[in-house]
């Protein structure tokens, strides 16, 4: 079916369709639609009253090299654009369907006269050009009079000039955005396909070097959104977005994935797969790597780096593995027992499954429940056991850098093992985000401030990342860049913790004791009285005058550490503010000797600045080698 090349605009009712400009228009005022969407009405406009098939859309508007499910496209643009029009299906006003065949616009369409022929070819005709009089021929002659010497005075610039090598095009940015399962419930078996192909699929497009993918922290939170494309993409700096859904039929799970480009809101490649229940979380990965395949050709067929060979293991071995992971990100301790827990499981059906040794790596190296000393050995021994079945696995590398960083105060190894985990995933945010760290504990502000940059660019929408970057200024004493981050927690995580230690501690070194004092009791109760929250505080009303207050929350965290483990750091920060550097340093004395990670923040933290001439503050941070 040949599209209508007249290019007038034509209307019906309160719309206007411009075919110069490719708008939609209702009573002069614009209106968003997606590319695909008007590609459909331009086409039914044009041929009012005739029923376009399905298969002559297909025709027009999807080349038979685009590979797309059809079906699922057709329908999402139709539906788009009647509810752009305000039309509807049942009782339609503009767009019939006829069932079996095609669509039909109803609507009467005011086509204006019809332009004059056009010129013939060789000739250009400016638009809106009127009759051309003796003046004017002559001002058109001198323009072309003009024209020709800036031709030819650029043919010679461009003959002359040096020559430089052409600019390098930087890389696309892709956002997977969580799967869809349906109507599945949180915790049920689709939910878990769901999130394990979303994460499947960023580590697989990870490994295009043309691409920059948007870490799976910053994804997540669009899960269950209803926010426009668009805007979506916006907020995470993505050019490219990649959705998909998981639908159960009887017993087959359906995985259907769509390539969007967001700047025009086209969809550039979609496809449905088919897989039986039973096997489809534990196949994900395969899947995963054929489609992120498709997408490179798509987006970056130039590039020919080669992702690391799949790691092989069984089924029940990697949906405990995928369960797991699932858990780890959740924000809490109990999540993160179950997500050990279920590593464990990993790792009972498959010893030598890298991955599960991995996150229980990642486990140890997080939770709050165990002490240091005890919880680092396990992550060190997880991940080496890691490294020596995978010696490629960035996020093994990445798990023993932030041993040798917080554990071990190996410093010279975890720079060398955060360098070689980004050299492998360049847009692993969660290396760049502890790399950041790490630079900034050893007293490499600058450094660290660019590395942050970068991770906050990888997951630009996560509370963590901001909750980094906080801790990264405030090592570099700019406060008012910390009361930044401090924002950025709150909007994205209204309420959060993070963000109120972070306003507390900045307000708290610019002097201002009201407000420090008010953020600082927001954050103990926001986190159900943690120990460092009123290790803070306890500081804060001390500061601030309130010294019996002070005392009294300060027995309250003394209270906490007979229960359990409460860092001997945070004791000595609050007990050096209240009572002086002779006070505090048997405190840190015992966090050396118990190997305390938070002994890290030492050499960096303001939290220290009232002891930097203390000869035994001095000779501990000697004794912990830090490399500047």
């Amino acid at each position: 079916m040949a599209v209508n090349p007249s290019r007038v605009p034509l209307r019906f009712g309160v719309f206007e369709i411009d075919l110069d400009a490719g708008e939609l228009r209702k009573q002069g005022r614009r209106i968003k639609l997606p590319h695909q969407a008007f590609r459909v009405l331009r086409i039914l406009v044009e041929h009012p009253t005739l029923v376009i098939s399905r298969d002559e859309l297909r025709q027009s508007l999807w080349p038979a090299d685009t590979f797309v499910e059809f079906d699922h496209s057709l329908n999402n643009a139709v539906s788009r654009l009647r509810e752009a029009l305000g039309d509807v299906a049942d009782n339609p006003r503009f767009i019939e369907t006829v069932p079996r065949r095609g669509y039909r616009f109803i609507a009467p369409v005011d086509k204006p006269p019809e332009k004059p022929a056009d010129p013939p070819s060789g000739l250009v005709v400016m638009e809106q050009a009127a009759a051309v009089t003796p003046a004017s021929t002559r001002t058109a002659w001198m323009w072309l009079g003009f024209a020709g010497i800036a031709v030819a005075a650029m043919v010679v610039w461009l003959a002359l000039r040096p020559r430089t090598a052409p600019p390098s095009h930087p890389p696309q940015t892709v956002a997977v955005l969580p799967f869809v399962a349906g109507d599945a419930a949180e915790g049920s078996a689709d939910s878990y396909v769901a999130f394990g192909m979303t994460e499947a699929l960023i580590t697989e497009l990870s490994h295009v070097g043309a691409l920059k993918v948007i870490s799976q922290t910053s994804v997540m939170q669009y899960k269950g959104l209803r926010k426009p494309l668009k805007q979506i993409a916006g907020e995470l700096g993505a050019g490219m977005i990649v959705e998909g859904s998981v639908l159960r039929e009887g017993d087959e799970v359906r995985i259907t994935v769509q390539l969007i480009d967001a700047r025009t809101d086209t969809h550039l490649w979609a496809q449905s797969y088919g897989r039986e229940s039973a096997s489809a979380l534990a196949n994900q990965r395969e899947l995963a790597r054929e489609v992120a395949g498709i997408i490179r050709s798509r987006i970056a067929p130039s590039d020919h780096t080669s992702a690391p060979l799949i790691e092989q293991t069984n089924a029940a071995a990697y949906e405990a593995y995928v369960k797991g992971r699932y858990f780890m990100l959740q924000p809490s301790e109990a999540s993160w027992l179950k997500s050990r827990d279920y590593f464990e499981q990993s790792l009972a059906a498959d010893p030598d499954f890298a991955l599960a040794h991995v996150g229980l790596s990642n486990y140890y190296g997080v939770t709050d429940s165990i002490p240091p000393a005890e919880a680092m050995p396990k992550a060190k021994a997880s991940a080496l056991r890691a490294l020596a079945l995978d010696e490629n696995l960035a996020a093994a590398h990445a798990a023993l850098a932030y041993v040798h960083y917080f554990g071990d105060w190996n410093w010279a190894e975890a720079e060398r093992r955060f360098g070689r985990a980004i050299e492998l995933d360049p847009s692993d945010s969660w290396s760049r985000r502890w790399r950041a760290l790490y630079m900034s504990a050893i007293g490499r502000s600058a450094t660290a401030i660019e590395e942050i940059k970068r991770a906050i660019e990888l997951d630009p929408v996560s509370a963590s990342a901001y909750d980094a970057a906080g801790a990264i200024y405030f090592d570099a004493r700019q406060f008012d860049k910390i009361l930044e981050q401090a924002h950025r927690i709150d909007e994205l995580s209204p309420n959060d913790p993070r963000a109120l230690i972070h306003f507390a501690t900045a307000y708290f070194h610019q002097g201002k004791m009201e407000q420090a004092l008010e953020y600082a009791n927001r954050g103990v109760d926001a986190s159900g009285r943690n120990p460092a929250f009123l290790c803070v505080l306890a500081g804060t009303q001390h500061r601030a005058g309130l010294a019996k207050q002070a005392e009294q929350t300060l027995a309250e965290v003394m209270q906490l550490a007979g229960k359990g483990y409460v860092p001997d750091v945070f004791l000595a920060i609050t007990t050096l503010w209240m009572r002086g550097p002779e006070a505090a340093l048997p405190l840190l004395q015992r966090a050396f000797e118990r190997r305390d990670g938070y002994l890290v923040i030492l050499k960096s933290s303001p939290w220290f600045d009232p002891m930097r001439d203390h000869p035994g503050y001095r000779d501990l941070v000697r004794r912990m080698n830090f490399p500047y």
